[in-house]
């Protein structure tokens, strides 16, 4: 029986089993006849799976190939598409047959998805990837509010033994999640999960990506894709006519206008943060607005690895759960 977690998030599907972790954009889409491949580039990340008698590209090869690639976005879909996100996951960890135990998350706004999310997630799945035919079973998917991963990495160790990290078991911590779409707030007191002080908003990195779009567009007369915006948001260049551009100055304008977004939903939920131990901030986006948000949060602290923090937190807590 393998132990898996998955991180399905809406911009980056994150996967860990006990020895290999993988990060693969969260994109599916119906497979199309390449009419011709030069043999030489890296096919690596190229994936194709059949499910229940359709085809699907699947991760990069989605990004690349289709023209109107399908994300878990689309909440009437999502849980289809997690299907194949999630079968997609489990084949680049090495699993390709027998039984699993999962844990996966929600964004904290579709938590009550969750029944509908494990049920279908739960049971034999039977599939081809890249003509290689797979047989899984799951006899279990556990799902959580996507924050609370972090929460658990801060709090268990890799054996899933709980800690006491500089006593914060036993106050309130906040944690605020800063994904590609979707920022999550979670409040935690002694371990429980809090209702009023967590929620999530649909405002997140997507929007520094289409802010810095429209401001290239307006200075350069150069129309960047979302996935150029996303590059040049970590680079702080773009690539026009074979010169390289500076974006840098543009790039710290957008993260202030969605920095304010962002922190002041915290600010609603948890106030000035005075009763608060820590707010921990975590996601692909954490580290480019914490300096943002510490200026508010002084307390505020960056989980290890953020983009992968939550599912590392996932599958500490399988561990737990499952033994």
């Amino acid at each position: 029986m393998f132990l898996t977690a998955i991180d399905g998030g809406y911009g980056y599907v994150k996967a860990v089993c006990h020895n290999k972790r993988i990060i693969e954009p969260s994109l599916i889409a119906p497979a199309l006849t390449i009419k011709y491949e030069s043999g030489l580039a890296d096919n690596g990340s190229g994936m194709t799976l059949e499910l229940d008698g359709k085809a699907w590209f699947v991760g990069r090869l989605a990004q690349l190939q289709a023209t109107d690639p399908i994300s878990p976005r689309a909440r009437e879909r999502s849980a289809h598409v997690m299907r194949v996100l999630t079968l997609a996951a489990l084949y680049r960890l090495g699993i390709t047959r027998g039984g699993v135990r999962m844990v996966t998350g929600l964004p904290v706004a579709w938590f009550g998805d969750r029944d509908k999310l494990t049920a279908t997630l739960t049971g034999s799945h039977h599939y081809r990837v890249n003509g290689e035919t797979c047989s899984v079973d799951v006899a279990e998917a556990l799902a959580v509010p996507q924050p609370f991963g972090s929460y658990f990495r801060m709090l268990l160790t890799p054996d899933g033994v709980l800690l006491d990290e500089d006593g914060l078991r036993r106050e309130r911590v906040a944690v605020l999640d800063v994904g590609t779409y979707t920022s999550d707030y979670a409040l935690a007191d002694r371990l429980r999960y809090v209702e009023a002080g967590s929620g999530s908003i649909p405002y997140a990195m997507s929007r520094v990506y289409e802010l810095l779009q429209d401001h290239v567009a307006r200075r350069y007369d150069r129309e960047l894709t979302f996935r150029e915006a996303e590059e040049a948001a970590q680079t702080g260049y773009i690539t026009d006519r074979g010169e390289h551009l500076y974006v840098g100055d543009l790039l710290d304008e957008v993260l202030d206008s969605v920095a304010e977004r962002v922190i002041g939903e915290a600010q609603t939920l948890w106030g000035a943060g005075r009763d608060l131990a820590a707010v921990l901030v975590t996601g692909g986006g954490g580290p480019r607005l914490m300096e943002r948000i510490r200026a508010v949060y002084p307390h505020a602290r960056l989980a290890p690895s953020p983009q992968m923090a939550n599912v590392e937190g996932f599958y500490r807590y399988g561990l737990r759960k499952f033994g």
